[in-house]
C-alpha cells in the first residue's frame, strides 16, 4: 500500500498517467452509458411500432365480429388471436368494451374483467397505450401496446398485445460486456 503511494507520486509522469486513465475511463464510462440507454430507446421504439401494427391489423381482421358478440363470433375472434399470437410469438388478448375478456392467446378464465390495468383503461378511453411493466409472475418485464378498436365513433373493444423484453436485456447484458471489454483495453494501451 505504502509502495504503490510512493510510486504514484515520485514522479509527475505517474501522476499525469493515473490521470489521464481517469479521465479516459470516465469518458468511456460516459460514452458506454449513454449508448446503452440509446440502444434500448431504439429498440424499444421499434418493438412498440410493430406491436401497433400487428394490433392495428388484428383490429381490422376482428372488427365486425367484435360487433356481433356471438359465440360464432368470439371463436373467429379466438382462431385470429392464436394465429397471429403464434406466428409472431407475442401474447394477444382482446376485451370488449366494457374490458370483459374476450379472446387471450394465453389459458385464462373468460370473461375476467381487465379495465383496471392502466393499457386496457387508457385504450377503452380510445387512446392508444404503451406501457412497460414487470409481471410478478414471472417476475420479467414486459411491452405492451393497447390499441382501441373503434366502429363507428365508438370504442367497442381492445387489444392487447404483449412481448416479453428478455431479448433486449439479453442484448444490453451483452452490449455492457462488449463496452466494458473496450474499456479495459483502452486503459491497457493507454499504460
Amino acid at each position: 500500500d505504502r509502495i504503490l503511494y510512493k510510486w504514484l507520486f515520485r514522479s509527475l509522469a505517474n501522476q499525469l498517467l493515473i490521470t489521464y486513465l481517469l479521465v479516459i475511463t470516465i469518458a468511456l464510462l460516459t460514452v458506454s452509458i449513454w449508448a446503452l440507454v440509446a440502444i434500448r430507446k431504439e429498440s424499444l421504439t421499434d418493438l412498440q411500432n410493430t406491436l401497433e401494427v400487428e394490433a392495428v391489423n388484428l383490429g381490422l381482421e376482428i372488427d365486425n365480429d367484435l360487433v356481433l358478440d356471438s359465440p360464432q363470433a368470439r371463436k373467429r375472434i379466438q382462431t385470429a388471436v392464436e394465429r397471429r399470437a403464434t406466428r409472431l410469438g407475442v401474447t394477444i388478448v382482446v376485451v370488449d368494451k366494457d374490458g370483459r375478456l374476450l379472446s387471450d392467446s394465453a389459458p385464462i378464465a373468460e370473461g375476467k374483467n381487465l379495465s383496471n390495468e392502466q393499457e386496457i383503461n387508457e385504450a377503452l378511453a380510445g387512446v392508444l397505450s404503451k406501457t412497460t411493466r414487470s409481471e410478478p409472475h414471472s417476475n420479467t418485464n414486459w411491452l405492451y401496446v393497447a390499441y382501441p378498436v373503434r366502429s363507428m365513433g365508438e370504442t367497442t373493444g381492445v387489444i392487447r398485445v404483449g412481448l416479453p423484453l428478455t431479448q433486449i436485456d439479453l442484448r444490453l447484458k451483452s452490449d455492457l460486456i462488449v463496452f466494458l471489454n473496450i474499456i479495459f483495453a483502452t486503459g491497457i494501451v493507454t499504460v
